[in-house]
């Protein structure tokens, strides 16, 4: 197994793993593809873990992007592995060789990644919780623009003002003309505010996102039991039967937003030093 960035491989592999993301999360294959060729050597970049070289099926993926606040930490994020050799191995000796090339050949001391359901998982490859962190995988081009736009408005917001409102200079009310004319009545007064409608009655306790950072005790506790610092094998993880390429032309079925619960998701973020 060979982990290669997908800009330096063929058109082949970097459309299986365009499947591969669209099967364990279904989106336009035009935006997919997008991201996927946007692949670079400085970063954001999208590995896939190839079978037997670059001729085998691609057997997992994931993007390394770097993070503004911190130069010597990466993120990981789209992590996906092969459903057919799922829970032999492969996702650990992914993650592994990924925190390897991102230490011994970029630099990189601590990786940071977030996560819905798989915290179980990356405790047991040695990440521990951590607060959350501001991180994106765009143009790194436009961090100098925007570094530059924020210091000119300080600046300008830095700058006296002059306060032009005692300047002003009332306009005076004509007097009524002498013909004793009668001035208009004032407008009656506004009515008064309604009363506040009452309270709904409450259907139950919300269970609340931990996106701050603060996971829930139970997964804590379960994550805390599991937790280890494993070293990369000298070999890769063997499978008794390759498995077959998904297919692109399947039926995706997309997910309707508006039916998701969003305050039921917990994304928790985490982190390890390489």
């Amino acid at each position: 197994m060979d982990l290669l960035a997908v800009h330096q491989t063929s058109v082949r592999i970097r459309d299986e793993c365009c499947d591969l993301l669209n099967h364990e999360w279904p989106r336009s294959r035009a935006l997919r593809m997008r991201t996927i060729d946007s692949s670079r050597d400085s970063l954001p970049a999208v590995f896939a873990l190839v079978a037997q070289g670059g001729d085998g099926v691609v057997l997992g993926t994931l993007k390394m992007s770097p993070i503004p606040s911190d130069p010597k930490a990466v993120w990981i994020e789209s992590v996906v592995v092969h459903p057919g050799c799922r829970g032999k191995g492969v996702g650990k000796y992914l993650m592994l060789t990924a925190e390897k090339k991102a230490r011994e050949e970029m630099g990189y001391e601590k990786a940071y990644l977030s996560t819905f359901d798989q915290q179980i998982f990356y405790s047991k490859l040695g990440y521990s919780f951590c607060a959350p962190i501001c991180s994106y995988g765009g143009n790194i081009a436009l961090k100098g623009n925007l570094a530059e736009g924020i210091r000119r408005q300080g600046q300008d917001n830095s700058a006296p003002k002059t306060d032009k409102t005692n300047h002003v200079q009332p306009k005076p009310t004509p007097p009524f003309p002498d013909s004793g004319a009668v001035p208009p009545a004032p407008p009656p007064p506004p009515p008064p505010p309604l009363a506040p409608p009452p309270p709904p009655t409450p259907a139950g306790p919300l269970p609340s996102s931990s996106n701050s950072g603060s996971p829930s005790e139970d997964i804590s506790l379960q994550c805390a039991k599991v937790f280890s610092r494993p070293s990369l094998p000298s070999q890769p993880p063997r499978l008794e039967k390759m498995p077959r390429r998904l297919s692109p032309s399947r039926d995706i079925v997309k997910t309707n937003k508006d039916s998701i619960c969003r305050a039921v998701l917990s994304k928790d973020f985490m982190c390890k030093r390489l």
